[in-house]
């Protein structure tokens, strides 16, 4: 038969039941706090994916690169009016590309949020080393944001290569936009020829100047190792002479270097006079 309990064993069970039962409910307290956090998480997620503003598009910008294989281009200019429902594109080859190529493009467009009535019609007129001028007229009259994919080929490519246009409705113009014509764009294509010969001159200016500076002070430096040569051992001025060999010889390097690039100013400067030429007589023959 069950010993009765004392009063303290009898106080001492009921307060074991009761921490028990307090660690349950706080345990079931804790457990409801961590659904409601996860499920409030979660809806404000979800709410701020219906409800947060449309992402804003990041237009190209205007000098990005286009490359199209073993050909890069540049965004030379880009003019976008969404009321006139057209927009031109300005491109011209990264590289002074000698060699002349027959080259094909083709133009197509996508949308973001854009109305069903646009058929695009596209004008290309051409230039120096391929120098490309893109209107584009029959845009869709409403859209936040449009993809211009430019597909090309030239005689010399196996393959069509394509890159992209991004545009944004921000980066739009209210001002008309003033077509060229081929003899225009004929003219702003040698004026980029020119432009591009012009930097690289400053370039090679700059690189011969360098050149020049670093060449004095191994000459003064040259100097100074011959004097003290006078107060060296016979060890010592033979390290000071391979030193000194080292200094002219980097010397004959550095003068070499600058001689062609002289010469290459000399032929750049000599291109630039007859695209000189050729601009005016186009420009000429408009009158």
């Amino acid at each position: 038969m069950e010993k009765n309990k004392s009063r303290l064993d009898l106080l001492r069970d009921r307060v074991e039941d009761l921490s028990i039962a307090s660690r349950r409910y706080q345990s079931l307290i804790y457990f409801v706090w961590f659904v409601f956090v996860v499920v409030t998480y979660s809806l404000m997620i979800g709410l701020n994916l219906f409800l947060s503003k449309e992402v804003e598009i990041s237009s190209t910008k205007i000098q990005s690169e286009l490359d199209f294989g073993s050909t890069t281009y540049v965004l030379l200019d880009r003019n976008v009016n969404q009321k006139e429902q057209s927009a031109t594109f300005v491109l011209g080859k990264k590289e002074m590309d000698p060699v002349y190529e027959e080259r094909t493009w083709h133009v197509s467009v996508d949308y973001q949020n854009g109305s069903d009535d646009g058929q695009i019609q596209t004008t290309i007129y051409q230039g120096e080393n391929n120098f490309t001028y893109i209107q584009v007229e029959g845009l869709a009259s409403e859209w936040s944001g449009l993809r211009v994919e430019l597909t090309t080929k030239s005689d010399v490519q196996v393959e069509e290569q394509s890159d992209y246009i991004i545009v944004g409705e921000k980066d739009t113009q209210s001002d008309p936009i003033d077509f060229q014509n081929e003899t225009e764009v004929e003219v702003t294509a040698i004026d980029y020829a020119i432009e591009q010969r012009n930097a690289v001159i400053a370039d090679n200016q700059t690189v011969i100047k360098d050149n020049e500076e670093e060449i004095e002070k191994s000459k003064e430096k040259a100097q100074l190792l011959e004097t003290e040569m006078d107060y060296q051992t016979d060890a010592q001025k033979i390290e000071t002479q391979n030193s000194i060999n080292q200094l002219n010889e980097r010397n004959r390097q550095l003068a070499t270097t600058n001689y062609s690039t002289e010469k290459q100013n000399e032929e750049l400067q000599e291109q630039i006079e007859k695209l000189q030429e050729k601009v005016a007589d186009k420009k000429n023959s408009t009158k």
